[in-house]
């Protein structure tokens, strides 16, 4: 099971930074043993724009890929997964060299900073 090590939602806004923009986007970071996976959601007009990136140990070269709500993603040549979804996602999990990473349930509902 990963563990989430980093959510920009959970974190106050910047001095100056005002209006509904930090709603729009979002970054995760999790952790598990040695992997690391960094996920940057946008909001756009028809549904959320998504990229993740994986860190492997070094010299990790086997296939991986990418599980969201049950839609396999495969990362390009840059390295990175990308994908467009009319809903943000829930269910994560990430398999490379015969593991498998689960990634806790992803609530997307920004709590209130009072």
């Amino acid at each position: 099971m990963a563990e989430l090590v980093l959510d920009t939602w959970q974190m106050p806004a910047p001095a100056g930074v005002r209006g509904p923009g930090a709603l729009d986007q979002r970054r995760l970071r999790f952790r598990a043993e040695n992997i690391e996976l960094d996920i940057r959601a946008e909001r756009r007009a028809k549904g959320w724009a998504l990229i993740a990136e994986a860190s492997l140990p070094r010299g990790n070269d086997e296939k991986s890929w990418l599980d969201v709500d049950g839609g396999i993603h495969f990362a390009g040549a840059d390295g990175l997964y990308q994908w467009w979804s009319t809903r943000p996602p829930k269910k994560v999990l990430f398999g490379t060299g015969g593991r498998l990473v689960v990634f806790p349930e992803l609530d997307w509902k920004k709590k209130s900073s009072k």
